[in-house]
């Protein structure tokens, strides 16, 4: 392959850092959420082979989409801890440790949808992907230190989700 088909297949190439997520975590700004949203990924999926036998010889076949069914989203914390608060009040309207209550019992009372977008050099939308039934599974730990200046505090939300489509 010569290097001027390489450079008019590829373009300028989908950027890493040309995205956009749309979480409607209840209490946080959609758009907070999403500047603060540092860094995720576009979902996976895998189709699981069959392997059908006939006289000594495999035949391997689809079987089954699969989901990874989390996903991660690491955050900038705010000065207000907002996205953070506002996700442990989620886990926490889900089960409560310290009252051992379920304020959202229903499936549908606690679950969203999410979406993923990959932008171009211009921040137009190239694909969207949306995540169904998503609630919050983890939220990683705040490490913060003496030794830590001129640094901004981060976490980690992991989010089940039961599937996704690709929705443009």
């Amino acid at each position: 392959m010569s290097i001027d088909k390489l450079k008019t297949h590829l373009a300028t190439g989908a950027r890493a850092n040309k995205y956009k997520v749309f979480i409607p975590i209840e209490g946080a700004d959609d758009e907070k959420v999403d500047v603060l949203a540092k860094a995720t990924t576009l979902p996976d999926a895998t189709i699981t082979p069959i392997e059908v036998w006939n006289q000594g010889r495999k035949l391997p076949i689809a079987g089954d989409a699969t989901y990874a069914g989390t996903w991660d989203v690491t955050f900038y914390n705010s000065a207000d801890l907002l996205i953070k608060s506002a996700v442990e009040d989620w886990m926490k309207s889900i089960d409560s440790v310290q009252d051992h209550t379920r304020e959202k019992d229903a499936v549908g009372d606690y679950v969203i949808d999410m979406k993923v977008q990959q932008l171009d050099g211009k921040n137009s939308m190239v694909a969207e992907y949306t995540l169904y039934n998503c609630w919050p599974t983890a939220i990683s730990a705040v490490d913060v230190a003496d030794d830590a200046a001129d640094t901004i505090s981060e976490f980690t939300a992991t989010f089940s989700f039961s599937h996704w489509v690709r929705t443009a």
